[in-house]
């Protein structure tokens, strides 16, 4: 695991996270690792180079379908139809064109995704929120669960007949349950909602649980979506693919899919590699540095700044921290950025308060140390 204590330099290379904050800024926000992408996507990208030199229109590959399918039964013992499966260009731009498969708004919790939150509204569709349920420990840590009262009569005074589900959820870090899942479903049927489920974490488990896919459990009106694209440290690169049980529906979104164009020949090279098994070890690796990562960042906010309020980190790699015990005036993202010289994600962002900031601790773990002594001086000024 040695390889995850050493970062690539990203500076400089025309990186959205490391070249638009300020030389002296640690940056810590947007969702992507500093480590390499994932060696068995770099070596399938490598072999499709060394192949035919044109990188025209690609046609769905029945490889990657046999790959996806292989991935499925591995991780989760399902065997998945190829029918139900449908390539998309990317799973954001797929949240969007499939809010226009009902008439009504689309439903989402909050705190939410940013990505989750925008993407019907930069397709010009109206969404509406029901806020989750917050609890306190006595030690200060968060939990959240669904509303399903206020879901309901958000669903039904608006007319929301789609619900965004992100699993695990970002930025709360949560891996929903089996009994989650079913009290969600009875939820969809009651109040007739297509169900989108986000699972790009979903290889991102940071506990004992086990990830659950959403149609497993319900596939009735399900649209499950997935990519490699965060778990192999390539969000950049359009993949990923939606499992659509119902035939009806399944016509719809791939109509709807199609809006949004093919996936080129080495990005479905990429994927091919990332859900290979030949990534499988890698993963692992990943996922037992992540885990170190988070109990150190967690264990450690805890004790240099007791009064922090965090849930404990499920999956993702990324920290949800409500820093409202403290005095800070205004925006804490814009204090810690000003200074402590840490650049991380906004809370009002995801729907939550100018209090909540989100740590990206996908990096090795001394940028962790160096950004905790920062934020621990700034906020003890």
């Amino acid at each position: 695991m040695a390889h995850f204590d050493t970062a690539v330099e990203r500076r400089g290379t025309n990186s959205y996270k490391w070249d638009t904050v300020p030389e002296d800024v640690l940056p810590m926000f947007v969702a992507d690792t500093d480590w390499e992408t994932a060696p068995a996507a770099l070596a399938a990208v490598r072999k499709r180079l060394d192949g035919v030199p044109v990188y025209a229109y690609s046609k769905d590959d029945e490889e990657l379908f046999g790959t996806i399918i292989a991935w499925f039964k591995r991780l989760y013992g399902l065997d998945v139809p190829r029918e139900w499966i449908l390539t998309i260009n990317g799973i954001v731009p797929a949240l969007a064109q499939l809010s226009f498969l009902v008439d009504g708004p689309a439903l989402a919790n909050a705190p939410n995704y940013v990505g989750l939150l925008s993407a019907p509204r930069r397709a010009g569709k109206k969404l509406v929120t029901s806020q989750l349920i917050e609890t306190v420990s006595a030690d200060n840590t968060l939990s959240y669960d669904f509303d399903f009262d206020d879901m309901e009569r958000v669903a039904k005074t608006e007319g929301a007949e789609i619900f965004l589900l992100n699993n695990p959820h970002n930025p709360i870090g949560k891996l929903y349950s089996k009994r989650d899942i079913e009290q969600l479903a009875d939820f969809a049927e009651r109040t007739k909602q297509i169900v989108i489920s986000d699972e790009i974490h979903c290889e991102l488990l940071l506990n004992e649980g086990k990830h659950i896919p959403w149609f497993s459990l319900a596939p009735e009106n399900s649209v499950s979506l997935y990519s490699a694209g965060k778990i192999c440290n390539m969000p950049a690169i359009n993949e990923a693919f939606a499992v659509v049980p119902d035939a009806a529906l399944r016509e719809r979104v791939a109509a709807a899919s199609r809006r949004l164009g093919g996936i080129g020949p080495l990005n479905l090279a990429a994927a091919k590699g990332g859900f290979s098994e030949d990534c499988d070890a890698w993963k692992l690796e990943l996922n037992d540095y992540l885990r170190g990562n988070r109990d150190y960042l967690e264990s450690e906010l805890k004790r240099r700044l007791p009064k922090l309020k965090l849930p404990h980190t499920e999956g993702t790699y990324l920290q949800w921290v409500d820093f409202s015990a403290y005095d800070i005036d205004g925006d804490v993202q814009e204090y810690l950025t000003k200074h402590a010289k840490v650049y991380l994600t906004d809370g009002v962002s995801f729907a939550g308060t100018e209090k909540h900031v989100r740590i990206n601790f996908g990096c090795p773990r001394y940028r962790i140390t160096e950004a905790l002594d920062r934020i621990e001086n700034a906020v003890n000024i």
